[in-house]
């Protein structure tokens, strides 16, 4: 199965709603907030 890592940029303090709602996303094994140039990685 393939793999693939997207880096996601968000709104200033939305970060945790699209965290929790990317989760719910069929197919998405892992999503992560983090620190940096971009906001989530899944």
């Amino acid at each position: 199965m393939p793999t693939a890592f997207v880096l996601i940029n968000t709104e200033i303090g939305s970060e945790s709603d699209v965290l929790k709602e990317l989760k719910k996303v069929e197919g998405v094994e892992e999503a992560s907030a983090v620190y940096g140039v971009y906001d989530i990685v899944a």
